[in-house]
């Protein structure tokens, strides 16, 4: 298939998705990008097409991705456009009607852009005595085996979102 008809194809792939009842219009734009755990999945636009399209493997490495990945921003934006005049707004218009505000960054921004570097390295160094705990529970309690991987998998999941 020709990459025009591919992003044609993803363009209806995405509005027949938007238009399916028991969609949450902009619930994705809460999303922690872990679809696996989320309760809205099935009501997410973003999260059904995750689910629902045919993609490579999720690695920046990966040329057919990254080629992948080009294509969904290109389909999205040229969505956003049609709908844009079809409102009458003019998207180039719009970009430049606003001045850039200045950004002065608090101490509570530096504090949180530092936390997640630094409880991965927390992580890394013990790494070791996390293990030997799960082994530990392994032999003496499922349940709470099952609750301490869960604890440590959102750990490290959320450890860069602050």
């Amino acid at each position: 298939m020709s990459k025009s008809g591919e992003l044609d194809n993803y363009k209806l792939k995405i509005m027949e998705i938007a238009g399916r009842a028991g969609i949450i219009t902009g619930i994705h734009n809460y999303c922690d990008r872990w679809c696996e755990r989320c309760a809205f999945v099935s009501h997410c636009s973003v999260g059904i097409a995750e689910f629902e399209t045919d993609g490579p493997r999720r690695d920046m490495l990966n040329k057919e991705f990254r080629e992948h990945l080009s294509m969904v921003f290109q389909a999205n934006y040229e969505l956003i456009a049609e709908s844009a005049r079809e409102m009458g707004i003019d998207l180039d218009e719009a970009v430049n009607e606003h001045d850039n505000p200045v950004h002065y960054e608090s101490s509570a921004e530096k504090i949180a852009r530092d936390y997640g570097p630094r409880l991965l390295d927390w992580i890394k160094k013990n790494d070791e005595l996390i293990i030997r705990k799960s082994e530990i529970l392994k032999l003496t309690n499922e349940k709470q085996l099952i609750s301490f991987r869960d604890a440590t998998e959102v750990i490290n999941w959320y450890s860069l979102f602050i």
